[in-house]
């Protein structure tokens, strides 16, 4: 049932479960961000497209951006590493790959 439910989220559904997500951790037993990510593997043909819409809004916080990013590259620092290029040459993503990027000790804007 659960599967079920997962594959029919319609896209401002996945949407809205994105901003649910603001201030959430993605490691561990209780990191919200990954059960999130757990939800949108059951239908992420729709949930890439609205990922990287959130991504690229540069409206939308920093924050849920990266999140969006994130769980774009599978919530996986190494596969994030791999595709560094792509969204760093992006001008609709690269500001949200370098805000993530920061050095330890610089303000996020």
């Amino acid at each position: 049932m659960y599967l079920n439910l997962s594959r029919n989220l319609s896209a401002v559904e996945i949407r809205r479960l994105v901003e649910l997500i603001d201030g959430e951790h993605f490691s561990g037993p209780e990191g919200l961000g990954e059960r999130c990510f757990d939800v949108l593997c059951c239908c992420f043909e729709t949930a890439e497209r609205v990922l990287y819409e959130i991504a690229s809004d540069k409206s939308q916080p920093m924050e849920r951006r990266s999140n969006a990013l994130y769980m774009l590259n599978e919530c996986d620092d190494e596969t994030l590493e791999e595709n560094r290029e792509h969204f760093q040459s992006n001008p609709r993503t690269d500001d949200v790959y370098e805000w993530m990027f920061q050095p330890v000790g610089e303000p996020n804007e």
